[in-house]
């Protein structure tokens, strides 16, 4: 294998899998033997710690001009599934122990995830497709997940209730913890949010935005009877009272009006 072609195999290797790294010697007298090995080191291996030890000068360098390369915390699977959890946990409300785990929907360009705890419990991830094909209704909307000046920044909507907004996390050391958190409300947005994931959707018996629809109609009779509204209102039937969702009205709507 040439020399340099080795030395850019190390780098790559040592900068992917956060190897030690370090200083290079000359790859070129080393291919024309004026390299000294130690006893019973071969030239791979010598370029290979060489390459090592360059990474660790370039990390150097690059620290010194105020550059920023990922810890490597940041960059697994386990440790994204990790950070995300505490964002969730801290906006997601706490289920009891008969409820349902709590739903995660991504929207694509999210890192994959892979095992998300909240409150201790396993979240169920699907994307937005997953999620239009079962009528789910409740659940936690995950729009973004990037790296931000302050932490790693997570974008989310939880359009059951009408609320969205961004969660900052930073790692203090030695775990994910919240930063900062900003949430808004908007029941319009809500509407086309539902609106949009729907549109072209026949509602299906059973699923959870039929059980939505019928709960929303009968919280509306019991406003118009003008009775008290309980605390936990009883399960609904979950039979369509349409084909259509009725956010799917209001979503072209207000596309129509966004247009004007």
């Amino acid at each position: 294998m040439p020399c340099a072609w080795r030395g850019w195999v190390a780098a790559s290797t040592a900068f992917s899998f956060g190897m030690s790294p370090g200083w290079p010697g000359n790859c070129l007298s080393a291919e024309k033997g004026q390299r000294q090995y130690h006893i019973g080191e071969t030239e791979d291996e010598a370029i290979m710690i060489k390459m090592r030890q360059l990474t660790a000068l370039i990390a150097t360098f690059a620290s010194l001009a105020g550059l920023s390369l990922a810890p490597a915390h940041a960059q697994t699977a386990i440790d994204v599934d990790a950070a995300v959890g505490v964002a969730i946990d801290s906006i997601a409300r706490k289920p009891r122990n008969n409820q349902a785990p709590t739903v995660i929907v991504v929207d694509s360009g999210v890192p994959v995830l892979r095992t998300v705890l909240v409150s201790g419990r396993p979240a169920i991830i699907m994307s937005r497709a997953q999620a239009r094909d079962e009528q789910r209704a409740w659940f936690i909307s995950l729009h973004s997940v990037e790296p931000t000046p302050a932490g790693l920044q997570i974008i989310y909507g939880t359009p059951a209730n009408g609320y969205s907004g961004s969660v900052v996390v930073d790692w203090n050391g030695s775990e994910w913890a919240v930063k900062s958190r900003e949430e808004s409300h908007s029941s319009s947005g809500a509407r086309y949010f539902y609106g949009e994931l729907y549109e072209g959707v026949v509602c299906r018996d059973g699923t959870e935005m039929a059980q939505r629809w019928t709960a929303t109609l009968d919280f509306m009779e019991l406003v118009r009877r003008r009775q008290p509204i309980p605390n936990n209102l009883p399960k609904t039937s979950g039979i369509c009272p349409d084909r259509e969702f009725p956010d799917v009205v209001t979503y072209r709507q207000m596309k129509q009006m966004r247009r004007r």
